[in-house]
């Protein structure tokens, strides 16, 4: 089931990264993986250890440190994380049935204890050997309950000395309870730690050799509805009613005392807000293919240009000539003229993976969830932003490049191009005249015309309103369908608008760059994502962390029909037309 992977373990062994017997180990739990009889053989540290070994042999591969694995072996890195979640699985597994059975094994227990009046007290040396255990109970209470009187008694006395009732219960002096091992609320530290004698007297005979813990109790403390802050931002009642001793003047002393201001607390906004996307705007407008094994092979096809015409003379080598009554009676060393057809030429497009990991600490996660989303938005953003910047490289890599200058103001002059360029493609293809385009401009570029639009001399007042749909129709009528994009190829001026370093605000990019193509010679190809989500590893156990992490598989395929352009056009949006210019010089 996992051969790539017991390939990567003997790799890693050849290595030197593994050990022999860490090797032997790692192989036999993973063969082990194999079958729901064997899984179930596996020991829990070797589940252990076979979690922490596969993952950090998970980062070594995708850091090309195996040698005579790439770093991009789509089957060995897809195994290793079906191991990997196959290990966590089961000890999920083994988890969820441990705690059945110590529930079922605890109410048949309960179900046995004799009734409380002929219960025995539990023997005062065992009370005595539990007595340090209980005082670190009530010590870690104290810590999150709320202050009780200076002169409340010692765990010792309520253990050891102090007749049942005769002390308030923990509840009632801290808002806490204790609860027992069948669910059942205890009266007082006293029961906890007589059960806790019990267990302990219980543990020397029979089970005296079990490694596995029993929970005897919790201590639970509880708040009412109108002291818990929930949601995105605290209720200011209920923020007003926990800090009301804040402005007590019963509760202030001369350290806190203020002479004036608000004399209370500032209220907290636990929100962590973003205004970032996810979206994918060049993704979407590419036809997308699916590449399960990470790579396709792609015929270059040929073009009119390629076709061998003649209309003279002919010419043995033409696909197309001319052969006319005069050299059909009399031919000499004429002949029809055959182009041979030469093998299509192929090219690879092979997919690179786009990783985001990100590392958290549990304590963080619990205190500020909000902090740990606000994070995993922006990651999902700059992934975006890295993947579509990439396929914009991609296009442009396998376009013709080409340029315009500045003649009237922005709209007209990159709508005009736009029509330009579509009839020139489809003039030197032969193409259909209804024949569809995929044009690619920055999202800005519909603010830029309508902008310029509006600083016209004209007095239509539709400009001053619909400027952008009056630009969009323009492109519209191009015959072209449009996709704007939000990010920038790597070369060429930026296509990210910024607010620069000085006081005045930065004018309009001077130059746009876009891409023109006919529909379908570029598409999108991927695999299947590997997306790990939340987990947890003993490294990561170790320092209290948690991790996220998750790649996608992306290229773009580019199938060669038509023309493709990408230009870079000079432009200014600064209004003008052929009424305010001087006339248009035609070539």
């Amino acid at each position: 089931m996992f051969e790539h992977l017991i390939q990567l373990i003997a790799a890693a062994l050849a290595a030197g990264i593994l050990e022999d017997d860490a090797a032997a180990s790692l192989t036999s739990t993973v063969e082990a993986l194999g079958s729901d009889e064997t899984r179930g053989t596996i020991s829990a540290d070797a589940l252990s250890a076979a979690d922490e070994q596969l993952t950090a042999l998970f980062g070594q591969v995708r850091s090309g440190d195996v040698e005579g694995i790439a770093a991009d072996d789509l089957e060995t890195i897809r195994e290793t994380g079906d191991a990997i979640l196959a290990l966590r699985a089961e000890n999920v597994v083994r988890s969820e049935q441990a705690e059945a059975r110590a529930a079922e094994l605890a109410e048949i227990e309960a179900r046995l204890v004799p009734a409380p009046e002929a219960e025995a007290e539990a023997p005062a040396e065992a009370v005595t050997e539990v007595v340090a255990e209980a005082e670190a109970i009530a010590a870690e209470a104290a810590q999150v309950a709320e202050p009780v009187a200076a002169a409340a008694p010692s765990l010792a006395v309520l253990a050891a000395s102090q007749p049942r009732g005769s002390q308030p219960s923990i509840e009632a002096r801290s808002g806490a309870e204790i609860i027992g091992p069948n669910g059942q609320p205890l009266g007082s530290l006293r029961e906890l730690a007589a059960a806790t004698a019990e267990a302990f007297t219980n543990a020397r005979g029979a089970y005296a050799t079990r490694e596995a813990g029993e929970r005897l109790g919790r201590i639970r403390f509880s708040h009412p509805e109108s002291r818990i802050l929930r949601g995105e931002r605290a209720d200011a009642d209920k923020l007003e009613a926990v800090l009301a001793d804040a402005t007590n003047p019963d509760r202030w002393d001369e350290a806190i005392v203020a002479s004036g201001g608000f004399c209370a607390p500032a209220e907290v906004d636990y929100s962590v807000p973003t205004v970032s996307e996810a979206d994918r705007p060049v993704m979407a407008g590419l036809p997308s293919f699916a590449l399960p094994r990470g790579s396709v092979q792609v015929s270059t096809p040929p073009s009119l240009a390629d076709i061998t015409v003649n209309d003279g003379s002919n010419d043995p080598d033409a696909a197309v000539s001319v052969w006319c009554n005069a050299t059909d009676v009399d031919p000499g060393v004429d002949t029809k003229g055959v182009q041979v057809i030469d093998c299509s030429a192929f090219t690879t497009f092979e997919a690179c993976a786009l990783v985001r990991r990100l590392r958290w600490g549990n304590f963080g996660a619990m205190a500020s969830p909000e902090n740990v989303e606000a994070w995993q938005t922006l990651v999902l953003a700059a992934h975006a932003r890295l993947g579509e910047s990439r396929l914009l490289d991609q296009i442009k890599a396998a376009s013709t490049a080409r340029t315009t200058g500045a003649i009237f103001g922005a709209s007209r002059d990159i709508a005009e191009a736009v029509a330009r360029a579509a009839e020139q493609v489809r003039s030197l293809n032969r193409m259909r005249s209804d024949a569809r385009f995929r044009v690619m401009l920055p999202e800005w570029v519909t603010t830029l015309g309508s902008v310029d639009l509006l600083r016209g001399l004209q007095s239509d007042p539709t400009f001053l309103t619909d400027a952008e749909r009056i630009f969009r129709e323009a492109l519209a009528n191009a015959g072209v369908n449009v996709t704007l994009y939000k990010d920038t190829p790597s070369t060429g001026t930026s296509q990210i608008l910024g607010l620069g370093a000085g006081p005045a605000l930065d004018p309009w990019p001077a130059e746009v760059q876009w891409g023109l193509f006919p529909e379908g010679r570029f598409a999108f190809g991927n695999m299947e994502t590997i997306d790990l989500g939340v987990y947890r590893s003993p490294v990561l156990n170790d320092t209290n962390d948690v991790e996220n992490f998750a790649e996608s598989f992306e290229v773009a395929i580019d199938h060669g029909q038509g023309s493709a352009l990408w230009v870079t056009s000079t432009v200014c949006a600064d209004g003008s037309s052929a009424a305010g210019t001087e006339p248009v010089v035609c070539a």
